[in-house]
């Protein structure tokens, strides 16, 4: 027998006791190290940290106020690694009865699957329409908005308010993160025709697509009428976001500027955090005082 066909078995076993596994096996091996010790019938919620706000993320947030208005049992789990819990290496993501569930919108809706939630949320068909192109206009054109401003032209500021959740990360490599992440973001704004939109005309769609949100709720005291629903997590997921970083960051950018100056947005905010979260400034005051472990919300 050849010493080279001697050689190969071995060469070949070593070759698979070094290989790494990939990303989505590491990924699930967690998972399943997870689910092990998971309560059952409560949301698994992974998200980005509070920071000096109720979150800094829009979908994260719209995710929580719809677990809150809704009751619905949750324990928050903050990671600034997206792609080591999520499929989509985006957040929010969420395990809910050793499932695995990413984007927003498919949670909520998994989630009304699996706590037996009204889909419908007791809304006419056309009270379904409205909402559903109001939140296609938050979560798409206005989104884009809130990516541009924040990840595009006030990148540096929007870093110097998230530099304490990445810990003791030297400055200097987390603007290189902030760096590539700016990058992802032109790159997706090209892509969906936004990044060829000069200032004047980004501003103003944005500004307009809030005009259209403010016209809609009117006097009402949610979106859809006298309760609140999932789209008001949306619309509130997005709003306060802005708003408070647009405070944190000293942006004084059009469509910044009429979510504080509007009474009609303003007081509709106000309504929704007190549904949401009553307790939003202890909430914010705990975040404050360091590193978050894992928080149980149970209703």
């Amino acid at each position: 027998m050849s010493t080279t066909a001697a050689a190969a078995p071995a060469a070949a076993e070593n070759t698979a006791a070094t290989q790494q596994p990939t990303a989505a096996e590491a990924r699930r091996t967690a998972m399943e190290a997870r689910v092990a010790t998971q309560k059952r019938d409560v949301v698994h919620l992974f998200s980005y940290p509070r920071g000096p706000c109720l979150n800094l993320s829009p979908p994260c947030l719209k995710l929580e106020a719809y677990l809150r208005m809704t009751s619905t049992p949750y324990v928050m789990h903050y990671t600034m690694s997206a792609e080591s819990v999520s499929a989509t290496e985006r957040l929010p993501y969420a395990e809910i009865n050793g499932e695995g569930v990413a984007d927003s919108q498919f949670i909520i809706e998994r989630v009304q699957d699996v706590f037996k939630l009204d889909k419908d949320e007791g809304l006419s068909k056309e009270q379904r329409a409205k909402g559903h192109a109001i939140r296609r206009v938050i979560e798409t054109s206005a989104y884009f908005g809130i990516e541009r401003s924040m990840m595009v032209d006030n990148l540096a500021a929007v870093g110097d308010v998230w530099a304490p959740l990445f810990g003791p990360m030297p400055r200097a490599t987390l603007d290189g993160i902030l760096a590539e992440m700016r990058q992802g973001v032109i790159t997706a704004l090209n892509n969906q025709g936004n990044g060829d939109l000069t200032d004047a005309q980004y501003h103003a769609e944005w500004v307009k697509d809030l005009s259209a949100v403010e016209t809609l709720i009117g006097d009402s005291d949610f979106a859809l009428g006298n309760k609140p629903t999932s789209v008001d997590a949306a619309i509130f997921g997005s709003l306060d976001v802005t708003r408070a970083l647009g405070e944190l960051t000293g942006n004084t950018q059009p469509a910044v500027k009429f979510i504080r100056d509007s009474a009609v947005l303003s007081a509709y905010l106000a309504r929704v955090e007190a549904v949401c979260f009553p307790d939003a400034k202890a909430v914010i005051a705990a975040a404050a005082a360091g590193p978050m472990d894992d928080q149980a919300f149970v209703a």
